[in-house]
């Protein structure tokens, strides 16, 4: 049982799963408690991760466990373990290739294959419980191409013998339906929603997991009435998404125009010292000028002063010596007028 479990999830080149593990004895106890591991280990991961989701993107705690994951994913392990075996079977009896060779395969035997190709998808459900987009499709595309290698090797001869023609296109079908199973998996239980570039990132997660809640609800009850109270509270999320969202543009727009003004101000400012700056070295010029203009009024002003004084002294003196001559006239001709008396 260890090493067919250990062979399943990691297929050697060159050495047949079916013919050195599962054909010396086929068995059915393996591949059953493997799909129920799988159906477990599915459905509790799926419900851990969809609390990592819900509990980052709504900041609090409200999570209920949800039952139908369960169901869900028994329906589809159980259907892929058992119905694809069924198919390719009478597909190889069809074609003439079942029986036919020592490369065909019993439905035994397809039923083994395909349980056991299903193990490597247990460790795989819980590396999806990184909330990370780009690991989670890498687990994809690993999960899918190891137990795909499992499912290739054994069943290619068997329907290159049965059906020649269509050979690559059947095993195109098995390895396409056994992909769409990983992403399957991935993309209901584990996918992390998507975010919206710029500042509603967060918003829109609220929104994506409201809508989540609306699609469970009526997936539990059965019809579109039991969903309406849940349509409400998705509708007030989004007013109110749509309200952070408004409020969030004005604070940008207030900021913006705050900053202009205050640069608009500081330009202003800037200018005004510089405009009283060259103001003040004016008035120190022109009071320097002023300055050195003052002696020189005032030394013409004593100039002139000193001429005006100059002119009346030479003004008196002349009148000084009109009087005397006037005098010395008048005692002349007294003196006369005595002489002749």
């Amino acid at each position: 049982m260890t090493n067919r479990l250990m062979y399943s999830m990691v297929p050697v080149p060159g050495k047949s799963f079916l013919q050195h593990h599962i054909r010396p004895r086929p068995d059915l106890y393996g591949p059953f408690w493997i799909c129920v591991t799988l159906v477990f280990s599915i459905a509790i991961s799926g419900n851990v991760a969809d609390f990592l989701q819900k509990s980052v993107a709504l900041n609090d705690h409200k999570w209920h466990y949800d039952f139908h994951k369960v169901s869900l994913a028994a329906t589809a392990v159980f259907s892929y373990a058992s119905l694809l075996p069924a198919g390719l079977y009478g597909f190889l009896w069809w074609a003439g290739g079942a029986g036919a060779s020592g490369a065909a395969l019993s439905f035994l035997e397809l039923v083994c294959l395909y349980g056991y190709s299903l193990a490597i998808y247990v460790p795989v459900s819980i590396l999806w419980l990184i909330q990370v987009s780009w690991w989670q499709w890498i687990c994809v595309l690993l999960g899918a191409g190891l137990s795909g290698a499992v499912l290739f090797m054994p069943i290619w001869p068997a329907v290159r013998d049965g059906a020649a023609r269509s050979a690559w296109i059947v095993m195109g079908v098995i390895l396409c339906l056994h992909l769409l199973l990983a992403c399957g998996f991935m993309l209901y239980f584990f996918h992390v929603p998507p975010t919206v570039e710029g500042g509603g990132g967060a918003n829109s997660t609220v929104v994506t997991v409201a809508a989540q809640e609306v699609q469970e609800a009526e997936a539990r009850n059965g019809s579109k009435e039991a969903g309406e109270e849940v349509k409400e509270k998705v509708e007030e999320k989004e007013n109110v998404v749509k309200k952070e969202d408004v409020e969030k543009e004005d604070v940008a727009k207030k900021k913006d125009v705050a900053t202009k003004e205050d640069v608009a101000k500081k330009e202003d400012v800037a200018r005004s010292t510089r405009d009283s700056g060259q103001g003040v070295a004016e008035g120190n010029a022109v009071e320097e000028e002023a300055t050195k203009d003052e002696p020189s009024k005032e030394s013409e002003e004593n100039g002139e002063a000193s001429k005006k004084d100059d002119a009346q002294k030479k003004s008196d003196d002349d009148t000084e010596d009109n009087k005397e001559s006037e005098h010395a006239g008048v005692d002349n001709e007294k003196a006369a007028l005595r002489q002749g008396a």
